[in-house]
């Protein structure tokens, strides 16, 4: 078995760290890739995406940051919620102002 997988209690396999390449797809140039990166980033990697994942938030495409808010919520960390409390403090990212990655 790869070193990189493990099997949870279930059975299932687990990575003990993303694929080398997945953490890369958060810079693809097509959103819908980068959204889904975020997700799995947040599944596969647990806390340690954090840093990634707080990126994404102030991503120029919405749907990706959107994804990397939920993906932060799926983290539960007390980091994690400190990133989400904040942009519910001071409202999300001003993406009107921003040019469209599309």
């Amino acid at each position: 078995m790869d070193s990189d997988v493990r099997l949870s209690s279930r059975g299932r396999s687990k990575f003990t760290r993303p694929p080398a390449h997945l953490e890369s797809l958060v810079f693809n140039a097509r959103p819908p890739v980068r959204a889904e990166a975020a997700q799995a980033l947040a599944r596969l990697q647990g806390a340690r995406a954090l840093p990634v994942l707080a990126r994404l938030v102030e991503d120029p495409e919405p749907d990706v940051a959107l994804a990397a808010v939920g993906a932060l919520g799926l983290l539960g960390s007390p980091d994690a919620l400190a990133i989400l409390l904040e942009i519910r403090k001071n409202g999300p990212p001003d993406y009107a102002n921003r040019p469209s990655a599309r």
